[in-house]
């Protein structure tokens, strides 16, 4: 550019902010290595390169690449995603990192913000009072009485799903589904009438359902791929994907604004779903929760209620398929106890020890995420060797529940395992206080489908089927293929 240009003046201007943030830029990743160099010198350390770490070897799968490195560099070892993090794989270290902190990893936190748009909750790292309190909030929704109260939702979405299939099986003449759209169809429904009193028709192949669905696929997706790039504020850039998951988050807060002023106008008092409490408690103290938690609040109950149950009841139905001879266990478990319940209410579920141990196994062989990262709230000694506080750690849930040592004959299908075993130790859920707030929700979500189902048909896998069933990283771990096929046959 001539000197005498007019551009010349605001080239200059640019190349300074440049530099100005290739400086800063570097200083962040010096200060971050000196402190990466220390904790090296103690722990095994993953391959990374300069500067992007080990973010190429992450791009290729997380999952598996943790798996990976956590047989190969033992139970403690660094890498670097975005910061320097401290991975932990055995029992006794993921209890440690989870049931001693509550506080989420940056790295989660910046990534989730820009996509769902909001901390809330599960998000936050507000005060500890604070959180506890937020966590409180919504603590009615998942007690056991409300579970019993809304086990009706269950028991009518599996019947829907039953007849459904029924349908599906006659008009297409074949003893085909796709059993993944069903427990998707099935698991939305659910968190759609349980947290909203909305039904959204997913089960009846509605449209709008099924393009809600992909857009909650998608926002797990661009998470995962934001998770791979390197720096930061690419994380606010926005992408065309993103403005229809923000079209979205508008149209659930229009929702919300219409149920706020129902609300206002014709507060009974009653709470009916989850939505109800957070709108109660956005009233009586809007400072303390605004019109905007309420919003991301609901959003992040929505998508990832749906998605997570959505995943995990796929997978323990596909392991029932193929293990057929747990298959017959579980069916004679639930037709000795049909025999004395007409209906199966909440409270018969704690009769139901076969089936909650194919549920852990099942989640064991897939859990729902590879991985669950907190921070070292204060120096903390893991074995031998102490982190420091503020250090990122990442509980790796797929290498815990793989591992030998712990559960022999891992890649197998053995719900006997969990009988009388008070030591095994599989935190799908997470751990700690931020363990899920929706687990007792998810597993009874979960039965009542598995119990319908199995009572119903007999099923198998395909001749062309795949064992162990392939799988993707989307953030979480779900089926590869959207067509997880399954054969029936009517008992």
């Amino acid at each position: 550019i001539h000197p005498q240009s007019p551009h010349h003046n605001m080239f200059l201007k640019l190349l300074s902010l440049s530099g100005i943030f290739l400086v800063y830029f570097l200083y962040r990743i010096h200060s971050k290595a000196f402190n990466f160099r220390g904790l090296a010198s103690s722990i095994p350390r993953a391959p990374t390169y300069p500067v992007i770490g080990s973010l190429p070897y992450i791009a290729k799968g997380l999952n598996d690449t943790l798996c990976e490195w956590a047989n190969t560099y033992g139970d403690l070892f660094l890498i670097t995603l975005k910061e320097p993090i401290v991975c932990v794989s055995s029992p006794e270290f993921i209890k440690i990192a989870l049931n001693g902190n509550i506080t989420r990893s940056q790295i989660i936190i910046d990534t989730t913000y820009s996509v769902v748009g909001g901390y809330g909750l599960f998000g936050t790292n507000q005060g500890i009072s604070d959180w506890i309190s937020r966590r409180r909030t919504i603590g009615p929704m998942f007690r056991h009485s409300s579970l019993s109260e809304m086990s009706w939702i269950f028991r009518d979405l599996s019947a829907k799903m039953i007849q459904n299939i029924d349908q599906e099986l006659e008009q297409n003449e074949t003893d085909l589904i796709n059993i993944f759209d069903y427990s998707k169809f099935f698991a939305f429904d659910a968190i759609g009438l349980a947290a909203f009193s909305t039904d959204f028709h997913a089960l009846d192949k509605d449209r709008e359902a099924n393009n809600i669905l992909d857009i909650i696929d998608e926002i797990f997706i661009t998470i995962r791929s934001r998770l791979n790039f390197p720096f930061k504020y690419w994380d606010y850039i926005p992408t065309e994907g993103e403005r229809v998951k923000v079209a979205f988050r508008n149209h659930v807060a229009g929702v919300i604004q219409g149920k706020l002023n129902n609300f206002e106008e014709s507060d009974d008092g009653q709470i009916r779903d989850l939505l109800d409490i957070f709108v109660k408690s956005h009233l009586e103290d809007k400072e303390a929760f605004p019109v905007e938690d309420v919003i991301t609040e609901s959003f992040t109950f929505l998508i990832a209620g749906a998605e997570t149950t959505a995943n995990s009841l796929c997978f323990i139905f596909y392991c029932l398929a193929q293990y057929q001879q747990e298959q017959e266990i579980l069916y004679e478990e639930i037709q000795d106890i049909k025999q004395d319940c007409d209906v199966i209410q909440y409270e018969d579920l704690k009769k139901f020890s076969h089936l909650k141990n194919c549920i852990k196994e099942g989640m064991r062989l897939y859990p729902t995420a590879s991985a669950v990262f907190r921070i070292v709230e204060k120096d903390t000694m893991f074995g031998s060797t102490k982190i420091p506080a503020n250090t990122n750690v990442a509980a790796l849930i797929t290498s815990c529940c793989k591992n030998a040592e712990y559960f022999p004959e891992p890649e197998e299908f053995i719900p006997s395992r969990w009988e009388a075993s008070g030591n095994l130790y599989a935190p799908v859920f997470g751990g700690g206080r931020r363990i899920c707030a929706g687990m007792n929700f998810a597993n009874a979500e979960m039965e009542y489908a598995i119990i319908e189902i199995i009572s119903k048909y007999h099923i198998s896998l395909p001749e062309d089927a795949v064992w162990p069933l392939p799988t993707q990283e989307s953030f979480l771990i779900k089926p590869e293929s959207d067509d997880v096929m399954i054969r029936l046959e009517k008992r």
